[in-house]
C-alpha cells in the first residue's frame, strides 16, 4: 500500500527508476534520535574543556567503505604539520587488522586507537567527551550517527555522500568534503581544531 524511504535522494531514485504508480505510493519517513538520551547536557557545545590534544572521535563499522583509513591518513598529515590530536575510532568489523597495521605504518601509535565495539551508552560518553566528530564514509545512505553527534552538541566533519547532504548543513553545523579526499579531510579537521569558537558555533 505504501513504500517508505528515509531520505529525499531515495525518493528521487524511485521516481527515476520505477513507474509512476510506485512513485506515487512512496513516502519519505525520516529517522530521528531520542533527545532524552542524545543531548549535550553540560558538555559545552563543542568547547575544548581541558589542556591537551584535540579529541577527534569516529563511530562506524570497520570496513573500507567507512573511510577510517582516510581519517588515519589525514591524521598523519596533521601530526606532520604539528597538530596535537587524539583520534579514537569506535566500532568492530572485518577491517580491524588492516587499520591496526595502518596505524603502525603511519607511526600513529599513541595518537590513534581502535576502541572496538561499544554499547550505545559508552558511545554517548565517547562523543560527549570529544571535540570533533568525523565521518569519512565513501557512501552513507542517511547517517543517523551524524544526528546523534550533533544532538550531543558536537561539530562534525563528514563527506558529501547522499545522506550527509540531507543531514549536515555545510558551514553551519559541520564541514563536508569529497569522499576519499584525504587532504580535504585533513584541512577540514585542522580548520576546526584551530578554531574553538567555530567549534562552539557548529555545536550550538
Amino acid at each position: 500500500a505504501r513504500i517508505f524511504v528515509v531520505a529525499d535522494w531515495m525518493l528521487r531514485q524511485i521516481q527515476r527508476e520505477f513507474d509512476a504508480a510506485i512513485a506515487a505510493r512512496t513516502i519519505v519517513a525520516r529517522h530521528g534520535v531520542d533527545l532524552r538520551l542524545w543531548n549535550p547536557g553540560d558538555r559545552g557545545g563543542g568547547e575544548h574543556q581541558e589542556e591537551g590534544p584535540i579529541r577527534v572521535v569516529a563511530v562506524g563499522r570497520l570496513h573500507p567503505s567507512k573511510g577510517h583509513q582516510d581519517l588515519l591518513r589525514a591524521t598523519a598529515l596533521l601530526v606532520a604539520r604539528g597538530c596535537s590530536l587524539r583520534v579514537e575510532i569506535a566500532g568492530g568489523g572485518p577491517y580491524a587488522a588492516e587499520l591496526e597495521a595502518l596505524i603502525a605504518s603511519l607511526r600513529l601509535t599513541g595518537v590513534a586507537s581502535l576502541l572496538g565495539p561499544m554499547s550505545e551508552e559508552a558511545i554517548r560518553d565517547l562523543l560527549g567527551s570529544g571535540d570533533i566528530f568525523v565521518v569519512a564514509s565513501h557512501a552513507e545512505a542517511l547517517g543517523v550517527v551524524y544526528m546523534e553527534a550533533m544532538a550531543l552538541g558536537l561539530p562534525v566533519v563528514g563527506t558529501t555522500t547522499d545522506g550527509a547532504l540531507e543531514v549536515v548543513e555545510q558551514g553551519v553545523c559541520g564541514l563536508l568534503v569529497p569522499p576519499g579526499n584525504v587532504e580535504a579531510l585533513a584541512a577540514a579537521i585542522e580548520a576546526l581544531a584551530g578554531d574553538p569558537e567555530r567549534r562552539r558555533a557548529f555545536g550550538r
